[in-house]
């Protein structure tokens, strides 16, 4: 069941809400390993946004892209019929069209609150997650991202908010297949505000081997808690000069790095399939909202600041 117009390839999409016209990313850089967005992000891609479900009855229908390139809020309004919405599978824009999925209902994202009203972040529908059991996850994924601490090259954009207050005094997974604990072997993207760990806004991103961390870049009081922004993580797990294993960017401003993990990097697959929202073990979920992931199996150093321009002309998220 579709319930609105699904849109065709164009060339150039207008974003009505901010009178914006863009290129879709992928157009531009095409060979995204992943790719999950609120914006139509590739021009041969004729899917829809994802399975929305209604908690009311169960039942489920596909979420349409709108002419805009945005998903269909009159659609998602209609099928809430003054209900709650949770997103079931969040398409991927990847050529493979990698989905996100998660079959259990009381984890599944929000779309809209408990009246039907749809969920957004500056005007643009955006999946909110509770902190307490949402989750999605990349089913039989424990190949398919070793690149990301095998020691090859990933690039990392992402579209979130964490918290949903100042002070979140929380720990929150974004990205993550390693349960978040270095005798595993994988990845964790997170951002943390313990009092308890001597953290203050930070994020981090750790890379394990399974005994001990290759990487594990930690940087205080880098995010605004409670606000939408675009972090760029690109990791090399292997680099010889140790600072250059992780590299991070909030927004449009310059590198953060601190890693001095040493340890040479598993070739093994990861022990968890990847999750969104969690670590790969649906530990430490995320309080807040992601508009949009797309992970590369490169170093998109130089091509960094462009993406970013690009990200923000959709989202308006700095100035």
């Amino acid at each position: 069941m579709i319930i609105g117009n699904s849109i065709s390839p164009l060339s150039t999409i207008i974003y009505a809400a901010g009178g914006i016209s863009y290129i879709p990313l992928l157009d531009t850089y095409a060979n995204s390993k992943s790719c999950w967005s609120v914006f139509k992000m590739r021009t041969t891609f004729t899917g829809s946004f994802g399975t929305m479900r209604l908690d009311a009855d169960d039942s489920t229908a596909l979420l349409p892209y709108n002419l805009q390139g945005t998903p269909d809020l009159d659609a998602l309004t209609l099928f809430a019929n003054g209900g709650l919405v949770t997103l079931k599978i969040w398409n991927g824009q990847d050529l493979a069209e990698t989905p996100l999925a998660q079959s259990v209902t009381g984890s599944q994202p929000s779309l809209t609150d408990g009246s039907g009203n749809p969920l957004l972040e500056n005007g643009i529908l955006a999946p909110d997650f509770d902190g307490i059991n949402d989750v999605m996850e990349v089913p039989s994924s424990q190949s398919t991202f070793r690149f990301m601490h095998d020691g090859d090259n990933s690039s990392t954009f992402t579209v979130a908010k964490f918290g949903n207050s100042l002070n979140p005094d929380q720990a929150y997974v974004f990205l993550g297949n390693n349960a978040g604990s270095s005798d595993k072997t994988g990845v964790t993207l997170s951002y943390n505000d313990r009092a308890s760990s001597s953290e203050s806004n930070a994020l981090n991103n750790v890379i394990s081997n399974g005994a001990a961390n290759a990487c594990f870049n930690k940087n205080n009081d880098v995010v605004t808690p409670n606000t939408q922004q675009i972090i760029s993580v690109l990791m090399d797990a292997d680099n010889s000069t140790l600072i250059d294993r992780s590299r991070v960017f909030v927004n449009d401003g310059s590198v953060i790095q601190s890693n001095t993990s040493s340890a040479t990097p598993s070739t093994s697959n990861a022990t968890h399939n990847l999750q969104v929202g969690a670590n790969g073990n649906g530990g430490n979920n995320l309080e807040g909202s992601i508009q949009e992931i797309t992970i590369f199996e490169d170093n998109y150093l130089t091509e960094q600041s462009d993406i970013v321009t690009q990200i923000n002309s959709r989202f308006n998220t700095f100035v």
